[in-house]
């Protein structure tokens, strides 16, 4: 399964609203795990100092293969596999969800944040702002146009 539909079946599994901010629609915002904006804008929201914020949204930019790869790992190790069988919705959002929480949770903790219930808030923000943005890129016919390549 290709990058960006394993990403839209992420978005697909955490609910959300639609967001009233004019959106910036760009592959980089949509189909990136942790987009940096996001990332400062939440980190920011919670105090985290600017040059720990920097740190950890550049290095959750640059997680998105590590992501991809511990999915695909997992997966692979699951019977069925949650990424080729359709009925298994539950247990491949539950594999997103996991690899993302281990991937932020490594950032934030490599960069002094350890409160397991405030990096988990954390990543519940970022999360939400990306199926905010998506619905809402969506709704306003903004989705960037696969590629041929």
């Amino acid at each position: 399964m290709k990058f960006k539909a394993l990403a839209l079946a992420l978005l697909a599994a955490i609910p959300g609203f639609i967001s009233a901010a004019t959106a910036d629609c760009s592959e980089d915002v949509l189909f990136k795990f942790f987009p940096k904006g996001f990332v400062l804008e939440v980190l920011e929201a919670h105090n985290v100092p600017q040059d720990k914020a920097d740190n950890i949204a550049e290095t959750l930019y640059q997680a998105d293969q590590e992501v991809f790869q511990l999915i695909t790992s997992k997966a692979n190790a699951m019977d069925p596999n949650p990424l080729e069988e359709v009925s298994a919705e539950k247990e491949r959002a539950k594999l997103f969800r996991d690899s993302l929480t281990q991937v932020f949770t490594a950032a934030m903790e490599d960069n002094g944040v350890d409160d397991p219930k405030e990096i988990q808030a954390m990543l519940d923000e970022v999360q939400q702002m990306r199926m905010e943005r998506f619905v809402q890129c969506q709704k306003e016919g903004r989705l960037p146009q696969k590629k041929n390549n």
